[in-house]
Formats: structure tokens, sequence, C-alpha cells
């Protein structure tokens, strides 16, 4: 399985990330970073927490 590609992406609708040439096979599992880093509780509710900061503007 990859975990990275160097790609520069689009996010279209609904967050839909959208490559627009790739050299992967079709079939190929990639996991992006969000998947990795909400595997552990604990980071996940740190991640939320962070997210949710900032869409109230708190950014310190």
């Amino acid at each position: 399985m990859l975990t990275r590609i160097k790609q520069k992406a689009t996010v279209g609708k609904n967050g839909k990330i959208e490559l627009p040439t790739t050299e992967l096979v079709e079939g190929t599992i990639v996991e992006d970073k969000t998947t990795y880093l909400f595997q552990s509780k604990v980071n996940k509710e740190g991640l939320l927490k962070a997210i949710e900061n900032v869409e109230k503007g708190n950014l310190i």
C-alpha cells in the first residue's frame, strides 16, 4: 500500500480529491494522511479539536 503521492491535487465537490494524471495502476490502494492520523483515538480527538478551533477563528 502506498502512503504518499507527491503531486498537486484539486479538492472537488464533497471533499473528493481529484488527481489530473497519475502513474498508478488501477486498483492501487492509497492511504491519505488524515486516515492514517485518525487511526489513533487520541490523535483523532486532537485533530478534530484543532479543526473546530480553526473554524471558530481560534488560531493560537
